[in-house]
């Protein structure tokens, strides 16, 4: 009988193996239980004389798993890392992507910055792009296409920003017929030349590195250089000023009230410091009158080399014209233009007493 019995079960194990979680009872003669198993599947019965349930036939399923590795609580706006990450039960031809969050840690709209073609735990080589916001509050996950999975993000906030280096130029750029000048010789030594000037204040004034002052408004003006070097985005902030008057290189204009033509080549001519600096002083003209009242010298844009008042009476409306002036005191007037840091020529007048000494 108990062959009978085990052979029955044998053909209810075969006829219920393709069932999930069906039970099956059957009334059968009082003996000994026990259980049957194929095909995967197990059966637990009992013999007795009232009915028993026979049990189900079930087939465990595997998931996968993806979990995000550790990153850098700070990273570099455009940089470029190994993002770690382990993961489980994953099929042939599976693509791993990892997925950058909003700044507040979103996935909603992730950004994919790195993919991997694996089956099994690595390490993904992903760029934060340049163009991502700077912020505090960012998060990594990793994604798998087979299975469709999406693992845990890295776990903690993650920082973007960008490399910025300060630059100030110290001397002070001047306008008034100044030639362009190059940004690059303002940058640190050894700084890569395949950067990007970026002019972001519009200001018209860049043709590449090369910034044109020329009657330019007077003012600070802040350029960019921005490089992509192997790990980091570095960003130079350059600052310069520019002016028109009294600027890098131009003198005060001084006057030297006593002077001796006396052919011993010494202190021979009246001086005027700085008044041929032209760039910075356009326009002058000079007038010297003896005790009388009388014009013995006139020019215009008067010159310590070339166009000096020597002792010499000399210029327009001058009655003693080409005679040596005798030993005395005079009287001088001097006008020059000058550039306002409005880009705008003033007129600035001095006057005194001038000592000729044969």
């Amino acid at each position: 009988m108990k062959q009978k019995i085990t052979f029955f079960l044998f053909i209810l194990l075969a006829l219920v193996g393709t069932v999930n979680a069906q039970s099956i009872s059957r009334k059968l003669i009082s003996n000994a239980g026990g259980t049957l198993q194929a095909g995967g599947k197990k059966i637990a019965f009992t013999v007795g004389t009232k009915r028993h349930n026979l049990g189900t036939a079930k087939a465990a399923i595997v998931k996968g798993t993806i979990s995000t590795g550790i990153v850098s609580a700070d990273v570099c706006l455009g940089g470029t890392f190994n993002l770690p990450f382990t993961a489980t039960a994953m099929n042939a031809g599976n693509i791993f992507t990892a997925q950058l969050s909003n700044a507040t840690g979103s996935f909603d709209n992730p950004v994919n910055i790195g993919t991997l073609s694996a089956t099994s735990t690595g390490a993904i080589q992903v760029t934060i792009p340049a163009t991502t916001l700077a912020g505090t509050g960012y998060r990594i996950r990793v994604t798998s296409s087979s299975p469709a999975l999406v693992g845990t993000d890295n776990g903690t906030n993650i920082a973007i920003s960008p490399t910025i280096i300060a630059i100030t130029v110290p001397e002070v750029i001047n306008t008034v017929n100044a030639s362009p000048v190059d940004l690059n010789s303002f940058l640190p030594q050894g700084t890569p030349s395949n950067g990007l000037w970026v002019d972001v204040n519009n200001t018209g004034f860049l043709d590449g590195s090369y910034l044109d002052p020329m009657n330019k408004a007077a003012g600070e003006y802040i350029f960019h250089y921005t490089i992509l070097t192997d790990t980091c985005l570095t960003n130079y902030i350059v600052t310069v000023k520019l002016d028109q008057s009294f600027v890098l290189g131009c003198g005060t204009v001084l006057v030297h009230n006593a002077f001796s033509p006396n052919g011993d080549a010494l202190n021979s001519t009246f001086v005027i410091d700085n008044i041929d600096q032209v760039t910075c002083y356009p326009e002058n003209s000079v007038e010297i009158f003896d005790r009388q009242g009388l014009l013995v010298f006139s020019t215009k844009n008067y010159n310590n080399e070339k166009n000096n008042f020597n002792g010499i009476a000399r210029g327009k409306n001058v009655i003693k014209q080409g005679a040596g002036l005798p030993t005395g005191t005079y009287f001088y007037i001097l006008n020059y233009n000058f550039y306002t840091s409005k880009n705008k020529i003033q007129t600035k007048r001095e006057e005194g007493f001038l000592y000729l000494v044969n």
